[in-house]
């Protein structure tokens, strides 16, 4: 119709033709809370580094009940998943006793903007590093948000995390972590965290959390 218009064939004074609006390119708000991600150095971003973690909250049926937190290490994607709660003090207490078990392995860790680690300078006072990603950018810690994704084939979205045993929850762990990874040459990410533990003299079979 428009092109008979233009072309004068047809009288187009009775047809209103709405203007396309461009839309609104979100702006990039900075975390709420603590040091931004664009703060991190450029050792970290690379992964040449071991040692740097992210952090995130996998939500069971409830945000009130419990959920899990879990941790990657960005350069050999290994992963720890810990029962806890949506609470700041609880999960700044599970990241704590963490770091007493194996103080070497923690180095920095970047979170996203979740009331849940509003306790980060509890951390920081140990000597990690903290870093927060910008809002609504879950992308900015894509490793950990692949692992939850993975961690969703075994634990579906919408039911209790009550409902699984500890034994369960573990074995949701053993599985990330000997699972073959195609960025690595099809090697697991246990048996480059091991290396790399092996590197600095830890004898990854000792720590706890890995049992």
């Amino acid at each position: 119709m428009y092109n008979y218009i233009y072309a004068g064939i047809i009288s187009g004074k009775h047809i209103y033709k709405s203007k396309k609006k461009k839309p609104a390119l979100r702006e990039q708000k900075q975390p709420r809370h603590g040091v931004s991600i664009d703060l991190r150095p450029g050792v970290i971003n690379s992964r040449i580094s071991f040692g740097h973690w992210e952090g995130d909250s996998v939500l069971g049926k409830r945000e009130k009940g419990e959920t899990l937190f879990v941790l990657t290490e960005r350069k050999t994607r290994q992963n720890i998943v810990l029962r806890s709660h949506k609470l700041a003090y609880e999960t700044s207490d599970a990241f704590l006793n963490l770091k007493k078990q194996c103080p070497e392995i923690f180095k920095s860790i970047t979170f996203d903007n979740g009331s849940e680690f509003s306790c980060f300078d509890q951390i920081e006072r140990t000597g990690t590093d903290v870093y927060f990603c910008h809002p609504y950018s879950s992308w900015e810690r894509g490793s950990n948000e692949k692992q939850n994704q993975m961690i969703r084939r075994k634990i579906k979205k919408g039911t209790r995390i009550e409902n699984y045993s500890d034994a369960q929850i573990q074995a949701v762990q053993t599985w990330l972590n000997n699972y073959p990874r195609e960025i690595f040459g099809w090697r697991s990410s246990a048996d480059l965290f091991a290396e790399e533990c092996a590197k600095i003299g830890i004898d990854v079979k000792k720590i706890k959390f890995f049992e």
